[in-house]
């Protein structure tokens, strides 16, 4: 055989070996089944990939899951914004089924800790104990947040109870690709009016998200998809002014007479979002409660 053709073969055995060596090294965590190496490649491997740049959070992402976070400070913000929007979370408790809603309170940064709110149902209280630990999830802005903590006590202080919590070392933080439009009770009547453009119409709100809605309406009349209106949500304790783009239409199935138009929101301040996260947060805690009450 040429010695040139050769010494190609034996280049390629080398940088196969190369290759097995980099992907056989196991560093730090596993997902899937699979090892993933955390560990950076020498640059002068030819199966080492080039740093990532990106701006971002502090952490790993493990393939295509959530980015966890385990740089303190990033952690703190988090848990402060948690706090400060009174954003509900939901707490899972160890060997019980179902979950159990409270509000995150305060933090001691000093001492590592966080304060939370009795549970509700009252079921979950009941079975908290100290040492216990449990799992938390979050909604900020529609980003997902999720982390472990341990109960250190239990504060039995009238008029309500609450938790002493060890602040998480690590979270998984997740952005929904597609927001869960929370369905709106026909009960409630939530007054929608849309304006601009020489339309003025009215209806009921019928779902709602942090970046749209849909609208039942009686006479929609002309709304060419695409029209931008200015919209006005008259929630139970807050009002919410945005501009928003309408995106599709469909007749009720039932026959009612009543058209859904969805909207995209194209204008909408943090605080707007904030009230929109709360409204649906509430709405999904009275949907889950009842639907136990139903089935008990």
């Amino acid at each position: 055989m040429p010695g040139n053709q050769l010494r190609k073969r034996q280049d390629r055995r080398n940088q196969a070996a190369e290759c097995s060596h980099c992907a056989g090294s196991v560093v730090g965590t596993r997902h899937g089944g699979q090892h993933i190496d955390l560990r950076p490649k020498r640059p002068d491997s030819p199966c080492a990939q080039p740093p990532d740049h990106r701006p971002g959070l502090i952490g790993r992402r493990i393939a295509s899951g959530p980015a966890v976070i385990t740089d303190s400070l990033q952690i703190r913000a988090l848990i402060n914004r948690l706090i400060r929007d009174k954003v509900p979370i939901t707490i899972m408790l160890p060997e019980r089924e179902g979950f159990f809603s409270s509000l995150l309170l305060d933090s001691d940064r000093e001492g590592g800790t966080m304060l939370a709110d009795e549970l509700f149902p009252p079921r979950g209280h009941a079975a908290v104990e100290p040492g216990m630990e449990i799992r938390v999830l979050g909604n900020i802005d529609g980003i997902e947040v999720r982390f472990k903590s341990r109960v250190i006590t239990i504060n039995a202080d009238q008029p309500g109870a609450s938790y002493s919590l060890v602040t998480p070392v690590a979270m998984d933080y997740k952005q929904r690709r597609n927001a869960f439009r929370v369905p709106v009770s026909p009960a409630l009547a939530i007054p929608v009016l849309l304006s601009g453009d020489g339309i003025n119409a009215k209806g009921t709100l019928a779902d709602i998200s942090h970046n749209g809605l849909r609208v039942a309406m009686r006479n929609p009349g002309s709304l060419p998809m695409g029209t931008e209106l200015h919209c006005d949500i008259a929630l139970p304790d807050e009002h919410i002014s945005a501009k928003a783009e309408a995106r599709h239409s469909a007749p009720d199935r039932r026959g009612l007479g009543v058209v859904y138009v969805g909207f995209r929101f194209l204008e909408l301040s943090n605080e707007h979002q904030r009230t929109i996260n709360r409204f649906t947060a509430n709405l999904q805690r009275d949907q889950l409660r009842a639907r136990r009450m139903f089935h008990s």
